[in-house]
């Protein structure tokens, strides 16, 4: 979670880690882009307007150095002209805030789930 605004930081790492995802934060571009060369992750959440380094200037350097993490930009004017005039820039999800927390999760779990995810355990047909 990549956000400079560090209350909102806060609230939505403490919403992501309740159901279990672990969560790291960065309070600029330059922090997140640090991380992410640092560390795996499978989802990148960013807003766009952060000191040193946009969001979508972190994602250029995310798919420059091909890697292929989903981002969801979270933004309070999300940059939907840039990002779609640069299809390697395009977002798993867009929400514009502010957006109730439930959104965000309700993203991070559509982009995260997996039809045959080993972690899921099978469930029998409904009766």
């Amino acid at each position: 979670m990549v956000e400079e605004d560090r209350e909102l930081r806060l609230r939505y790492a403490f919403a992501l880690s309740r159901p279990g995802y672990d969560v790291d934060v960065a309070e600029d571009g330059a922090a997140g882009w640090e991380a992410l060369r640092a560390k795996n992750y499978h989802l990148v959440i960013t807003e766009n307007d952060l000191p040193k380094l946009t969001g979508v200037d972190l994602v250029k350097r995310l798919r420059a150095a091909r890697m292929p993490v989903p981002m969801v930009m979270a933004a309070g004017k999300l940059p939907t002209d840039e990002l779609a005039q640069n299809p390697p820039l395009r977002a798993a999800a867009t929400l514009a805030m502010p957006f109730p927390v439930e959104s965000l999760l309700a993203a991070v779990r559509k982009i995260l789930s997996t039809p045959d995810d080993p972690r899921e355990p099978n469930k029998p047909p409904p009766q």
